[in-house]
């Protein structure tokens, strides 16, 4: 039997069907992201990919050789069905669902790393190296103070959470009623602590995030400076409180 590894999961959408809460819609400015991000994953860590696509566009020629040497999986599929009113959330789930499902690498994965395409994670190596010490089932998400909302630019679970509780929780999204991914995300998250006692882990670190935000079209601050001031801020709020969940 195969030694599992730890896997990064891109997910993209190329060409957009809802406009619904998004600003860059351009599908040549967005392949070219995604090609760029999923070079930069490459270049820069020694991980498997995976990157699932929810338009129907295949950039798998990009990436012969990684492909065929199995470092690399591309995914790619038409989400005919899809209600442009539940919004980009939605389509989220709908990725993360098919790759689920469908990926060979997701099955021989043991943490994974769900990160949006089109971005590029500069520390990812230092946040990489810090779980390939454990050995254990772990979940890490950003939660906002409230524990209802959590970042989904990038957090990292195992495919145990991904089956039995993230996407179980697919059809309660509907961006035009308010609940977002980010809600769904939250909510599959704390039940998944209560049910695996000593689970979550606060990140190591702030996610360095170069890249241009979906939603609005701002270019993230990436700047060391910017970074660093969020970071200190962010190791004051984990001392202060590091007894409300589990550690």
């Amino acid at each position: 039997m195969n030694k599992k590894s730890d896997l990064i999961f891109l997910t993209g959408t190329i060409n957009p069907n809802t406009f619904l809460f998004l600003k860059l819609l351009e599908p040549k400015i967005r392949q070219n992201q995604y090609i760029n991000a999923i070079k930069f994953y490459l270049n820069n860590t020694k991980l498997k990919i995976l990157f699932v696509e929810n338009s129907n566009v295949d950039i798998s020629s990009f990436f012969t050789y990684e492909i065929r040497s199995n470092r690399l999986e591309i995914l790619t599929f038409p989400s005919d069905n899809f209600n442009e009113k539940l919004g980009k959330g939605y389509g989220e789930m709908s990725i993360i669902e098919y790759g689920v499902l469908n990926s060979k690498l997701i099955k021989q994965a043991n943490n994974i790393y769900k990160i949006t395409g089109r971005l590029k994670v500069l520390n990812i190596n230092y946040i990489i190296n810090y779980y390939l010490k454990l050995n254990k089932k772990i979940i890490s998400v950003y939660f906002n103070d409230s524990l209802n909302f959590c970042d989904s630019r990038i957090f990292i679970s195992n495919s145990d959470f991904y089956h039995n509780y993230l996407i179980k929780h697919k059809y309660l999204i509907n961006d035009l009623n308010g609940i977002f991914f980010e809600h769904v995300l939250s909510k599959a998250t704390l039940k998944y602590i209560i049910d695996n006692e000593n689970s979550f882990l606060q990140f190591p670190t702030i996610p360095r995030i170069e890249g241009v935000s979906g939603t609005n079209g701002a270019k993230y601050n990436s700047s060391f400076i910017f970074w660093f001031k969020k970071l200190i801020k962010y190791k004051i709020k984990i001392y202060l409180f590091k007894d409300v969940l589990i550690k």
